[in-house]
């Protein structure tokens, strides 16, 4: 998992577009997501160099959105989805 921290620090956020990373960073909202392939890292960082808007918006909202994502949030919203799978009626399947 990400550290939150890293989006608590209002910095743009880099990063693979792989396992739950796209779960916490938008495209182009809270951060750039990477294609599987060098160049695109290139690329990336040259756009945040190049446009200080587009890096001081991305940190921006990262930041905010980190704000939000507590671990505290996460781990009521996991009780919550265990509780929910545990009381939910038996499918018709597993009967």
């Amino acid at each position: 998992m990400m550290d939150n921290s890293t989006s608590a620090s209002v910095l743009p956020i880099v990063a693979a577009n792989a396992g739950g990373i796209p779960e916490l960073i938008i495209q182009e909202q809270t951060g750039l997501l990477l294609k599987p392939d060098r160049s695109d890292l290139a690329k990336k960082l040259e756009r945040l160099i190049k446009y200080k808007s587009l890096r001081e918006k991305l940190g921006q909202k990262a930041h905010d959105a980190a704000q939000v994502l507590t671990w505290d949030q996460i781990a009521k919203h996991t009780i919550m989805l265990y509780e929910s799978i545990v009381n939910a009626p038996p499918s018709p399947s597993c009967a």
